[in-house]
Order: C-alpha cells, then structure tokens, then sequence
C-alpha cells in the first residue's frame, strides 16, 4: 500500500500493480541519500527518483504473513516501530532505563522506560558493516532524542557478536542473557505475563549455556525468576562451521552421520544417500576425518 503522496500518484498514472521494497542489498540498510543509491544501487534500478529533503532516520519495510486470516508480524519496520510496549505485567518495572541490543542476525534494539518497553525497527545483519553503522547510530540518535544515557545494556551472550563486543568498550554495566531464554521472555511479555511452568523455543541457533549451538529448547521454571533448560532437541554434530548453517545438504549429512555412524561411509547401500547430497569427495572425506567430538554440537531447528 502507499505510505506518501508520491507513492500515490505513482500508483494511479501507472494503472497496474507495482511490487515495492526497500531501495537496499541484502541485509544491508536502506540507502538514504543519493550518492548511497548510486553506489549500491546503480546496477540494479533503471531509474532513481529523488527528493530534496533529507531522511533523517532510516525505518526498514515492515514484514508480516497472515495465519488463519490473522496478521502474524516478522519484522517490525515501517508504521509499526519505534513503537512502545506497556510493561503493564510482573516483572516489567526491571526493565526500567535499560538499553537491549539484539543479535547479529537481523538485529534490532529496544529501551525500558517507566512508560514501558520501546522497540526499534529491524537493521540488518551486523556483520555487515553500514547495519552495524546505522546501530551504533541509532543507540546515538535514541540518547539525543530523550536526552539521557542509559547505565546498563543488555546483550546477546554470545561473545563474538557485534552488539556483544560494542558493549564491552562502552562505560555500561553489560548483562548478558541466553538467546532462547530471551525469545522465551519476550514471547511471555507479549501475550502479558500468562503463568506458565514450562516453554518450548524452536529456532535456528543460539550460543547455549554449554557454548555449543542450541535452538530447538525446553524449559522449565518462570519467566520472573529462573529458566532452567529441561530437555533439547537430539543434538547434530555439524562439520563447516557457517556453512554447515546456511547449507542443509551439510547438516543432513550430519544427521546421517549421526544415525549410521562409521556404517555410512563402509556400507555400499548408503552410497545413493551421500551422492544425492551432491557434496563433493572432498568434502566427504574431510567429513569422514572429522569425528563428532571435533564437530560443533547443535540442537538447534530447522537444519533441514
């Protein structure tokens, strides 16, 4: 749908539909200025249309899907965010003068207030630079916007991460928190703080407690106090690091692995598994050399 005026008139002289989005590569932030465009953009747009005044804070598209004709949000951008959350359920008032930053991936940030929680928009991914650019500039634009700086920030415990290693060199008390225990939480302060003993968090991955991968997670215990993880799901043994992430041929070679053991790669009748794959010799064999204890465990969602 049109968001300004100019989306409008487009729409109308145009008389058929037009697909919209973000004027930006892949996890990257939108570009806000014309020699951004250029630059990212130029290979890719025909044509720039431009504006004289400038964009003073960049918002991302907003992202939703309809389940059973309900709008179910996945990425909170434009029209929705910055947006305010009343913390009107116990607990909320801890969240006070706080500032959260989220992962690497897909990050976004928010900020406890007395009125309640406030959620920014998505940026991107952090490793790339200009979205770990336009974070830092957003917690800047958000201290000069109220006017404060705020004492302590809450991170992603993995300690490799971005956000992670920007808040060790700022003079903030970092508290470091569970990936799932935070989806676990958040999920409990959306629906107003519903008593429950138990939550299951099905996701990609996580950095655990026992700094392997976790995802796909049980707990147990309450969302004011203690979350204890009770069970997991069967752990995978994955070779490639990254890649093993983003490539499912890799992790349904360490579910196979894990399932035949050495039988896999000794065993003639497996042969058709491993060439439907379409992973390379080398690959295997350096699959083969590799035993679990050398690979990086996950229980994480969602591998295949």
């Amino acid at each position: 749908l049109p968001y300004t005026p100019m989306h409008h008139l487009l729409l109308h002289d145009f008389g058929g539909p037009l697909v919209c989005t973000s004027g930006n590569l892949s996890e990257e932030p939108i570009c806000i200025d014309e020699n951004q465009a250029v630059e990212k953009l130029g290979n890719i747009a025909d044509l720039l249309l431009v504006h004289n005044r400038p964009i003073l804070r960049p918002v991302e598209d907003s992202v939703l899907q309809m389940v059973e004709d309900k709008p179910m949000l996945i990425r909170r951008g434009r029209g929705l965010a910055p947006k305010l959350w009343p913390a009107n359920f116990e607990g909320g008032e801890a969240f006070n003068e706080a500032l959260a930053l989220g992962g690497d991936l897909k990050h976004a940030m928010g900020l406890g207030q007395s009125e309640g929680l406030l959620l920014g928009p998505h940026v991107g991914d952090l490793q790339e630079s200009e979205a770990f650019r336009q974070m830092v500039n957003e917690v800047s634009s958000w201290q000069d916007f109220f006017g404060k700086n705020w004492g302590d920030v809450l991170v992603d415990s993995h300690p490799q991460y971005h956000s992670h290693q920007w808040a060790l060199n700022q003079e903030l008390n970092v508290f470091r928190l569970q990936h799932h225990r935070a989806h676990a939480w958040a999920l409990w302060a959306e629906h107003g703080g519903p008593k429950f003993d138990w939550m299951v968090v099905w996701d990609g991955l996580g950095f655990g407690d026992d700094q392997s991968i976790w995802g796909g997670e049980f707990f147990i215990g309450s969302p004011t106090g203690e979350l204890s993880r009770w069970g997991a799901l069967r752990p995978l043994y994955l070779y490639g690091g990254d890649r093993a992430v983003k490539d499912s041929r890799r992790s349904c070679l360490s579910l196979l692995d894990g399932l035949f053991g050495t039988e896999l790669w000794q065993d003639s009748k497996h042969q058709s598994r491993l060439k439907a794959l379409g992973l390379s010799v080398d690959v295997q064999n350096f699959f083969r050399q590799f035993p679990q204890k050398h690979r990086q465990r996950a229980t994480s969602m969602g591998r295949l």
